[in-house]
């Protein structure tokens, strides 16, 4: 059955002429913690760069310029960190990470909507909320 629709799915593929969004690439590449967005943030210390992907914050420090702490980070961390512009820019990207989604920490655990850590299970594997 699959190689029946192979031929119409590369057909149907073959007939795409938008080219891929600017900035698509490294935008996918953020969000499965391949490479890094960041942003510089002002605090009482003087300015620090913030960097985070997908996964979430991966670094925040000081550096003398943005092409210090890019490669400094390409050294450390081995994959490229992209400077957001603008605080509407930076500030989606920072609340994505920090939006609270359901994430697995074990098998039995979990942490809700709000954050909270829950725990436990039934004997059937029926997971307990509360």
């Amino acid at each position: 059955m699959i190689d029946a629709f192979e031929p119409i799915a590369e057909a149907a593929l073959a007939g795409l002429r938008e080219p891929a969004p600017p900035g698509l690439a490294h935008a996918t590449l953020v969000a499965v913690g391949l490479a890094d967005d960041y942003a510089v943030m002002d605090s009482p210390v003087g300015p620090l760069r913030v960097a985070w992907n997908g996964r979430g914050v991966s670094t925040v420090e000081e550096a003398p310029s943005d092409e210090a702490f890019e490669a400094r980070f390409l050294a450390r961390m081995a994959r490229a960190a992209r400077r957001l512009h603008g605080d509407a820019d930076s500030r989606a990207g920072l609340t994505s990470v920090f939006s609270v989604r359901r994430q697995h920490t074990r098998a039995d655990s979990w942490r809700d909507d709000d954050g909270v850590l829950r725990h436990g299970r039934l004997g059937n594997g029926t997971r307990l909320h509360g």
